[in-house]
């Protein structure tokens, strides 16, 4: 389990809208099995016959009925795992594609300026102003509230 992920994926989710399925609950580490729906009658059934205080048995049987599911392409933790993984030449590629993208859009003449103008000339100075401090007095860094004193329905 990435760190980033077991830290982030609830803001990743709430800004982005997005689901987990049973694969990514188990991927996240917040679910412990997966069943299909299709077993669920049988391992309920199975269940209702085994005395509640029996864990042993309890777990042999959802263990019987349990699946290993593979995660999407697209899942919400795949795309969890990438940002984790995002690094200097990801964002090196992020700006050009964007400077691709105005060319298209803004200057609508498909030509892009590229400063510098090619891939390999991107320093990692470069990338690395990017994400410094800004140097001026007036510059005030924001300052985000500690979440456990925001109340609950500002949660």
């Amino acid at each position: 389990m990435y760190l980033f992920i077991m830290l982030y994926a609830g803001e990743y989710l709430g800004l982005t809208g997005a689901r987990l399925d049973g694969a990514e609950m188990l991927a996240c580490s917040l679910a412990t099995h997966f069943v299909p729906s299709a077993k669920l009658p049988l391992l309920e059934e199975e269940l209702r016959k085994t005395a509640p205080t029996d864990p042993v048995n309890i777990s042999k049987i959802i263990y019987k009925y349990e699946e290993q599911p593979a995660l999407k392409e697209n899942s919400a933790y795949v795309q969890l795992r990438r940002i984790d993984k995002f690094d200097k030449a990801d964002f090196k590629r992020s700006i050009n594609a964007l400077l691709g993208c105005r060319a298209t859009f803004i200057d609508k003449d498909r030509n892009p300026k590229w400063e510098p103008c090619r891939l390999e000339l991107v320093s990692d100075s470069m990338v690395d102003h990017c994400f410094s401090r800004v140097d001026d007095r007036e510059w005030q860094d924001l300052k985000f509230p500690v979440r456990s004193k925001l109340p609950i329905s500002r949660l």
